[in-house]
């Protein structure tokens, strides 16, 4: 895999969100850092289950949605196999939770030296920036070795209150990817 494709895989995972177990319930005083670190350290263990737990769930719903064009359409179960989704009859029938980390699932192990340089990936979360009272943006710095090539890259998690925690946005990059796929889909019509 190029060094491009692997920073872009690592800005794709950051944007759909970015302990080997998922975290516990959160408590009310719990805070995004907190959460965000669980969500990196989800991800760097390719604990999709445990990060979709971390997930908002409008985000989760608006994963979906993105992609719902994509899974009707005629070009829908090539792009779906390239990707490395189950078939389109057994996404349909997935909750969003379970969409989400078979989603993740597909992007991640279908690139045996992503799975490796997030596992082995060091994150340092820098601090947050609180926007309004609930949204808040973590910062965060991911150093990972590709290929024998050391990469730094800095990203943002963004989250929002839900109930008495915080849980991951998606990121406007996924409109980006979404509008790759509507793309492939026009063309194949």
């Amino acid at each position: 895999m190029s060094l491009r494709m692997s920073r872009s895989m690592t800005c794709l995972l950051a944007a759909v969100a970015t302990v080997a177990a998922p975290a516990a319930a959160q408590s009310s005083d719990d805070d995004a850092i907190t959460v965000a670190g669980s969500y990196v350290d989800a991800m760097r263990a390719s604990d999709f289950d445990g990060m979709a737990t971390l997930m908002h769930p409008e985000s989760l719903a608006e994963l979906r949605e993105i992609f719902a064009p994509v899974l009707a359409s005629n070009a829908g179960p090539d792009i779906i196999s390239a990707i490395g989704l189950p078939p389109p009859e057994e996404l349909s029938s997935m909750s969003d939770t379970e969409f989400f980390a078979a989603f993740m699932r597909g992007i991640v192990t279908g690139d045996s030296t992503m799975v490796e340089a997030l596992r082995q990936a060091q994150a340092d979360l820098l601090g947050s920036v609180p926007e309004g009272a609930d949204t808040v943006h973590v910062v965060y710095r991911m150093r990972m070795k590709v290929e024998d090539v050391e990469v730094s890259e800095m990203g943002v998690l963004s989250l929002a209150r839900w109930e008495n925690t915080w849980r991951g946005l998606l990121a406007g990059d996924l409109a980006g990817l979404a509008a790759m796929f509507q793309g492939i889909v026009e063309e194949d019509e």
